[in-house]
Order: structure tokens, then sequence, then C-alpha cells
């Protein structure tokens, strides 16, 4: 079943996956790490107005785009009680995660947030990573399985396990392009 009301996947190299845009090695620069051209004008209702929902498990739907993304990052950051969301295994890419790291920069009370194959390349595991840093609640971020090497996020996840306080759990296991060891043949 899929669910409704949340917008189909994209479709391969429109540039909402891996391989699409703000996918470069470098991280993004910190101006552009709330960059979210789906952000509603307007809070999304329904999370928002569920006073008594503390999880959303939408993992392995493979439904969600970034714009479907962005929906939930809004509904997330206007929820009172949500402290657990889980999108693992929908391919929304950097434009989805960056929408995400809005979400938790504009208020969410997410405690454990759910990323792991995403496809979230370099440039939004660091807009994630950087705002982790800055949400005082975050205890548990999975990143997990994606498509970003670890070098270029290094310096986020130094920040945020530094800034952080309430993180205690930092999932970064089987990125799909790993850096060469220095030294390494």
């Amino acid at each position: 079943l899929r669910p409704r009301g949340i917008d189909a996947l994209p479709a391969p190299g429109t540039g909402h996956g891996a391989g699409g845009e703000g996918d470069a090695s470098a991280p993004a620069p910190a101006a552009a790490l709330d960059a979210c051209p789906f952000w509603p004008s307007e809070t999304p209702p329904a999370i928002a107005k569920a006073a008594r929902l503390t999880a959303l498990d939408l993992s392995s739907n493979d439904v969600l785009s970034a714009k479907g993304a962005a929906w939930l990052a809004a509904s997330a950051a206007a929820s009172e009680s949500l402290r657990r969301l889980d999108l693992s295994g929908n391919r929304f890419g950097c434009a989805g995660a960056r929408c995400i790291a809005r979400g938790i920069r504009s208020g969410a009370r997410i405690q454990e947030l759910g990323l792991n194959a995403c496809a979230i390349g370099d440039a939004g595991a660091a807009s994630l990573v950087a705002a982790a840093a800055a949400h005082g609640a975050l205890r548990t971020l999975s990143l997990g399985r994606n498509e970003f090497a670890i070098a270029p996020v290094a310096d986020a996840v130094a920040r945020a396990l530094v800034e952080n306080h309430a993180l205690s759990r930092l999932d970064l296991r089987c990125a799909q392009r790993l850096a060469p060891l220095a030294g390494a043949p």
C-alpha cells in the first residue's frame, strides 16, 4: 500500500535524488543549508494538529519526493508531540534532506530521526548534521546507507558532537562513497 497525499517519487534525473543538484563533493555553504524551494507557505495541519502522535514511521515506502519531505518537515516543526520520525528508504535526495534540515532548525521537537537509504549526497548530509548540531533535543540521527562520502561531512559531524550534548547516536555506516584513507594504495 502506498500512502495517499504524499508526492510520488520523482523520475530519475529530475534533480531530487542521487546525483541531482547539491550532490557535489564540497559541503554546501552555510547560507544554503536551509535552502528548500518546496517549503509550504502555510503549516500543513495534519501532523501538527495530531496532539497525541509521538512517532511516525514512513520508512520503506519509496514514495516521498523532496516536496513530500518538505511537507513532513514543516508538519514536524509545528507539532508539539512528534518525537520520532523515520523516513528511511524514501529516495528524496539532497533537496529533501535540506528541507528536513530546515524543519529541524525551525523548532521540530524530534528526538530520533531515521534517514537511512534516502539517496542523500554530501551537501544533504552536511545540512542535516549541521542542523543536528543546532538542535538541542535530537538524540539519534541515522544517515546510514546513503550516497555521501564521509570526508566532506566530517567537519559538520565533529561540530554536531561538540555542540549538541543530547546527540548520543549518529549512524553513518555503509556510506556509498567512502573517502580513500591517507597513504592507502
